[in-house]
């Protein structure tokens, strides 16, 4: 499972969440980061967006997308700042 920082959060899947499968994340407090716990995707929906900050090996890009899949690799991080919290989903 991915881990969350600055708050409670819960993630669920099918298959107990193991590779190949979903993870349902619950989404905190804007800004909020997520650590992809494998190499997947990180699929959003809905909500307000006001910027996506993908971290990887120390290097930092920012986007503006506002609904679809982003590749992660295992440790990458996600920052999601936002109005409106979205749905946000990790496949992998």
């Amino acid at each position: 499972f991915g881990i969350l920082a600055g708050g409670q959060a819960s993630t669920t899947g099918g298959a107990g969440g193991t590779g190949g499968d979903y993870l349902t994340v619950t989404v905190g407090a804007s800004p909020f980061t997520y650590v992809a716990p494998r190499n997947g995707y990180l699929y959003f929906d809905g909500g307000v967006y006001v910027q996506v900050d993908i971290t990887r090996n120390g290097t930092t890009l920012t986007s503006t997308i506002v609904r679809g899949y982003l590749p992660l690799t295992m440790n990458d991080s996600a920052v999601l700042t936002f109005a409106t919290p979205p749905t946000v989903y990790f496949v992998g």
